[in-house]
């Protein structure tokens, strides 16, 4: 139930933001699809749920939507300045794709550490 009113809310203030029902369903989708690979991976692998790792959804859904947000701003930002759509998205992939990987690699470290 808490999901559910987290993702709507969510939702609600993407729409706002961005006045796209289109992209505001997109991000919120990509976010949820997020949080179901994590369900079933954490499934396949056996680790029981406690209140510690029930919190895990939560900021897996938070991570896609302010990743989904940063793409729609980049975009937003670049068609505002007269930018063909699809080379405002290549644009902001650019810009992003090298900080993205860098937290991705960074996560890899600390989970091998644990």
């Amino acid at each position: 139930m808490f999901f559910v009113v987290a993702v709507l809310i969510t939702g609600v203030i993407l729409f706002s933001y961005t006045r796209c029902l289109r992209s505001t369903l997109l991000v919120v989708g990509c976010s949820i699809v997020a949080v179901v690979w994590q369900l079933g991976l954490v499934a396949l692998s056996g680790t029981p749920l406690d209140p510690y790792s029930i919190l895990v959804p939560f900021l897996i859904f938070a991570i896609g939507m302010s990743h989904g947000v940063q793409k729609m701003n980049g975009i937003m930002q670049d068609i505002g300045r007269g930018t063909h759509p699809w080379i405002a998205a290549r644009y902001t992939f650019r810009r992003l794709f090298m900080a993205g990987l860098t937290a991705l690699l960074c996560d890899t470290v600390g989970f091998a550490v644990w």
